[in-house]
């Protein structure tokens, strides 16, 4: 498994390589031009290793059926010399299905334009400037897609659903009926689990559900109404709007996934809550999390455009392309966060089932089973650390480049204006991060931080900046403010 990740993880590289050169060239010093030679091999790398990008995603979800389907037989196929001579081969075969395509682009003339609408070469941007007949490039092109990725992505869904039998099998045999063997050969049966609440504060959760209750009020309220508003006013249906909707919205769900399981706890004491309930909840927390950071990343991205190539924001930042990227980050944060819940389906618990904690989370399941959590704790870090750490290296690279075209700008009014646009979102960016970068870090690091603290923390960073957002949005955002201020004047 790790072997193959690391194979993703140079082809990742090398593709970056083939493209950030000529992308960052082109942002950074507006150098358009590049070689007639040299496109045709940067093409070649780029689908060379997006191929083996594909190729290494079949292989890895073979991994994953090897090793949960046929366990008994994982080791003797899965040899190191084995996963060697598939990454040699994966590479083969991706030379030799795009070697031909340089060669083909050579018989072609070029006598019409030689813009390439793109920050790199590839493929069909090449072709379509030919004025010569190219149909042998398009019926090539099209048999690669369907003989590569086409059916990569069939053998991936097959496995997958193979796997996914398997589990519903396993499920079906020990989480509906998982005994505990105790000390005394006696055995129960586990069921549920029993949330505690924070530990060593029992007496005063009946105080602490008071603000948490406001700040849960608040953040439906508010959130709800710059859904309503942005959905209502046409004027409002642009990138920066529509993203702070799906923020809102994203919110709303947040905090109605722990809020009132957390209240009803505060209340009336431990709560039992039932292994599929739980690892709904579990699934829906980490979930919304992810697209949370990635709703961040893009609404950074939108700011960047407007800055720094505002020409091209309308082009670029299309209705289309904002639903694509709306259904990105869902599909994201579903395949990030369905491998832990699979993986928490392996486990065996013969332990207690008394999770301290106000709502169901990924490390607070683990650490009640008897068998290694190992994997688990390998795949929660690495997960966080792809996701919500790569989001956030990623949206100060595009502050720093706003940054630096910002202080470009030679009017002090243009410099406060484009300043005052991302002043809102930075306040948002620095809620969130801060609070999560914050709890992360005491959780895996802070061995004398009280438990009662770490809960405490667990609890506000899911809670306030979905508290905050609307707050911050309608003080910072002129149009947000008066929209909603007279959407409440109608009410009324």
């Amino acid at each position: 498994m790790y072997l193959f990740l690391s194979m993703l993880a140079v082809s990742d590289l090398e593709l970056s390589a083939a493209t950030l050169s000529t992308l960052l060239k082109l942002f950074w010093f507006n150098a358009c031009e590049i070689d007639f030679d040299a496109c045709p091999i940067q093409m070649f790398f780029i689908h060379v290793f997006f191929l083996m990008e594909s190729g290494i995603l079949l292989t890895m979800s073979f991994d994953c059926y090897m090793a949960i389907s046929d366990p008994l037989r994982y080791t003797t196929i899965l040899t190191n010399s084995t996963i060697a001579k598939i990454g040699v081969r994966l590479l083969l075969l991706a030379v030799a299905i795009i070697f031909p395509g340089p060669f083909l682009i050579k018989q072609l003339r070029f006598c019409k334009a030689h813009v390439l609408s793109h920050s790199y070469c590839l493929h069909p941007d090449i072709i379509k400037l030919s004025c010569s007949d190219h149909h042998i490039n398009s019926i090539y092109g099209i048999t690669i897609i369907l003989i590569t990725f086409g059916v990569d992505s069939l053998l991936i869904l097959l496995s997958y659903l193979k796997i996914l039998m398997t589990v519903l099998v396993i499920a079906s045999q020990y989480f509906g009926h998982v005994s505990i063997t105790t000390s005394n050969c006696t055995s129960t049966h586990l069921t549920a689990f029993l949330l505690t609440g924070i530990p060593g504060l029992e007496d005063f959760q009946i105080w602490i559900s008071i603000p948490f209750s406001f700040m849960y009020l608040l953040a439906v309220i508010g959130n709800g109404l710059v859904v309503a508003v942005v959905a209502w006013d046409r004027s409002l249906h642009e990138p920066m709007y529509v993203f702070l909707g799906m923020l809102a919205f994203n919110d709303v769900l947040l905090c109605t996934v722990t809020v009132p399981k957390m209240l009803l706890i505060f209340s009336q004491g431990s709560s039992l809550s039932t292994f599929p309930a739980c690892l709904t909840q579990m699934f829906f927390v980490h979930a919304l999390f992810l697209s949370e950071s990635a709703v961040l990343l893009a609404m950074a991205f939108d700011r960047y455009v407007a800055i720094c190539s505002p020409l091209h924001y309308a082009t670029l930042l299309t209705g289309s392309l904002i639903s694509k990227v709306g259904l990105a980050l869902v599909a994201r944060s579903v395949a990030v966060v369905t491998p832990g819940v699979l993986l928490i389906l392996r486990l065996h618990f013969c332990q207690s089932n008394i999770i301290h904690h106000t709502y169901c989370e990924n490390m607070g399941i683990a650490k009640l089973a008897c068998n290694s959590i190992a994997l688990n704790s390998i795949y929660g870090l690495t997960a966080a650390l792809l996701t919500t750490g790569l989001d956030f290296l990623l949206i100060s690279l595009s502050y720093w480049l706003i940054l630096r075209t910002v202080f470009r700008l030679p009017s002090r009014e243009a410099r406060t204006k484009a300043f005052g646009t991302c002043g809102a979102h930075i306040c948002v960016i620095l809620i969130f991060y801060t609070l999560a970068f914050f709890s992360f870090f005491t959780h895996h690091f802070g061995k004398h931080v009280p438990r009662h603290a770490l809960i405490l923390l667990a609890n506000l960073y899911l809670l306030v900046p979905p508290t905050m957002n609307p707050i911050v949005y309608g003080v910072k955002t002129k149009e947000i403010k008066m929209r909603v201020l007279g959407l409440c004047s109608q009410t009324k």
